[in-house]
Parts: structure tokens; sequence; C-alpha cells
């Protein structure tokens, strides 16, 4: 994916809403209904403070929809694809420990089945 794309893609990720299957958008529009937060807020950069909310849409991009590192970057305002992976493990490690992380990723997983996204 190029910059050009990039940026288009992610202008306008959470205002399509029959997303492509190649676009991660389901998952990150389906995680921040979730959490009770904007689309938009899953792309905001918060310096020094854990943003649980787009660490699972990451993670849910890869593991549901198993889209690329870059394009998960791209999408929410990364700057490195190891970012993504590292995010990505993490929230695999959390919610294997954690039920009520666990919960949530059910719950965007059974959000986006009844809008067949998944």
């Amino acid at each position: 994916m190029s910059d050009d794309e990039g940026q288009i893609l992610q202008s306008h990720i959470f205002a399509v809403q029959d997303a492509t299957p190649s676009a991660p958008t389901p998952s990150p529009r389906a995680t921040a209904r979730v959490y009770g937060k904007l689309a938009e807020e899953l792309g905001k950069k918060r310096c020094g403070r854990e943003n649980e909310a787009r660490a699972m849409a990451m993670y849910l991009c890869r593991t549901l929809r198993a889209h690329k590192l870059t394009d998960i970057d791209k999408v929410l305002g990364l700057e490195k694809c190891s970012s993504v992976s590292s995010a990505c493990l993490a929230m695999k490690g959390r919610i294997e420990n954690e039920k009520r992380l666990a919960g949530r990723a059910r719950s965007v997983e059974s959000l986006l089945k009844s809008l067949k996204q998944i």
C-alpha cells in the first residue's frame, strides 16, 4: 500500500459503511462501539497511556480478518508495523489471562457477526 493509498484509506475508513473485505474497517468500528468510543478516537495517539480499545482493534483486525500489519498501522495511524505486532501479542496474552478482556473480544466478534462483517 502506497502512502497516498494509506492516507486515503485512513481519511475514509470510518465513514464507509460497506467496507470491502480487504479494508480493515469493521473491527476498529465495532471495537469502538463496544468500548463506547468514536471510531476516530482509535486513530489518536495517547502518549504514555494505554489505549485498550485501539490495541483490541489491532488484535481483532489481525486475528479475525488476517489483515496485513502494514495495512493496520496505516489505518490506525501508527508509524511502524512492529507497533501493531507488539500490540497484538500483548493483547493476545491479556485476553488469555483476563476474563473481562476476553468478554470484550467476544462482544466485538458477536457484533461483527451480526453485521455480517466476518
